[in-house]
């Protein structure tokens, strides 16, 4: 799926690497190496890098990606290099919404790993395909939580949160002057 020339424009390219640990700095030289050399073949100069250590990729916020995306959203790159996807995201919802800022702010992604190019038609076919199964796999969640809560409700159990505070308490308090705070 990968370009074979992919358009290096006025606009400068950026990679993003991140590892999870410490433990893994061998990891995030090996990522930058990998990046370089993807580079080096395709003619691209100076990259950019942003990297994140010890920043999990459960979290959406994290400093050297944000710091990219506010790049990207200012236009700055035309292109960004990942060493794979689950470097920018964990799920595939949040991956959806990443490239979807890309899409917006005409910046190509591409993700060593997967062999994918933003920028392709094969990376538009494959983009189309994934914003399909995570519609099937929202609404699919939606539709066994609501059998789940009918259910529920069928077989007379309580649906919500179990109530833990004093309200009794509460209302005595707030008639003998106090706030409800």
């Amino acid at each position: 799926m990968l370009n074979s020339s992919p358009q290096n424009d006025h606009k400068q390219i950026a990679a993003y690497c991140r590892i999870p640990t410490p433990l893994h700095k061998s990891d995030l030289t090996a990522q930058i190496k990998k990046v370089l050399e993807y580079g080096k073949h395709k003619g691209l100069k100076d990259i950019q890098f942003y990297t994140d250590e010890a920043q999990s990729g459960t979290n959406m916020k994290r400093p050297g990606f944000d710091h990219l995306m506010e790049e990207v959203i200012a236009s700055k790159y035309s292109m960004v290099i990942v060493p794979k996807f689950s470097k920018i995201a964990f799920s595939i919802n949040q991956l959806l919404k990443t490239l979807d800022e890309f899409k917006k702010s005409n910046c190509d992604v591409i993700s060593l790993s997967e062999n994918f190019d933003s920028h392709s038609e094969s990376g538009k076919k494959f983009l189309s395909d994934l914003i399909t199964i995570s519609k099937f796999e929202r609404e699919h969640r939606s539709e066994q939580a609501q059998i789940g809560l009918a259910k529920a409700k069928a077989e007379g159990k309580p649906i919500g949160r179990k109530k833990t505070r004093p309200s009794e308490l509460i209302r005595k308090l707030h008639k003998a002057g106090y706030k409800y705070r």
